[in-house]
Order: C-alpha cells, then structure tokens, then sequence
C-alpha cells in the first residue's frame, strides 16, 4: 500500500465522513479496506502536519552570506558582533571565528557560534527575534 493519499482516487462515502480510497494496478481497481483509508489518511495527516511545521523551522535554512549580513545590517548588528569577536581570546579561535563571520558561503541558523553571539550581552537578541529575522533573511 503505498503511502501517499494522492495515488488512490477518492470515492465519497455516503455513510462515513472519510473517503474510500482505490487505484488501478494491472487495469484492475485495487479498493483499500475502511480502515487502511483511514490508516492512511492519519498517516499522511501526520506526514503533512510535520512538513508544514519544517517550513517554519529556521534551522532547516541555511541563508547564503548575503542573506546573513543583510539580516545583520538590517538588525544593526554587525558593530555588536564584531565586538563579541574581538572580545575574545587572542588565537585561531577568534581568527576563525572572525573569518566565519565575514567570509562563510553559508550560515546556520542552529551553529553554536551564531547562538553564543545572539545571546551575548552586546547582541542581546531572543532566539524568537533571531527566528523572526532569519526567516525573513531567507526570502531574499
């Protein structure tokens, strides 16, 4: 039984409020039990539900460095930033992580250093702003 509704035809039922669901395999129509239709349809509604929710996860959009620094500059952020950056210990790591801010071809919205530099005290930004941003960042 395959698991997506949309390769089984439909078919009302006059006495339930789920549909019947049935296809053709081998020029024969292949009806599905009531309960594999209903099985079905609660599969592909919990399939369904979790895609939609994906779509506002932040972190399943990488913003390319345009994205990333059009959202800092429109937050006026990158003075903040660079200061966290500097405020570090002097070695590779600052180095890195400076070379990171400037240069990467992509950023993650759940990568450690973007969420040490939101919370600082410099940057101050709630994750539910950052969220917000970021999301708007990735339609550009």
């Amino acid at each position: 039984m395959s698991d997506n509704p949309s390769d089984w035809n439909i078919v009302a039922s006059l006495n339930n409020d789920l549909p019947l669901r049935h296809k053709m395999v081998n020029g024969k129509k292949v009806w599905l039990t009531r309960e594999e239709s209903n099985k079905l349809y609660a599969t592909w509604a919990k399939n369904e539900a979790e895609r939609e929710a994906a779509k506002l996860d932040p972190t399943n959009y990488p913003l390319t460095n345009i994205q990333f620094h059009a959202m800092v500059d429109f937050l006026e952020m990158d003075g903040p930033v660079r200061s966290v950056i500097e405020a570090m210990p002097k070695g590779m790591e600052r180095s890195m992580a400076l070379k990171r801010y400037e240069n990467s071809t992509s950023y993650d919205r759940d990568d450690p250093l973007v969420a040490a530099i939101a919370a600082s005290e410099e940057v101050a930004l709630s994750d539910a702003d950052l969220d917000a941003a970021w999301m708007e960042a990735k339609e550009l």
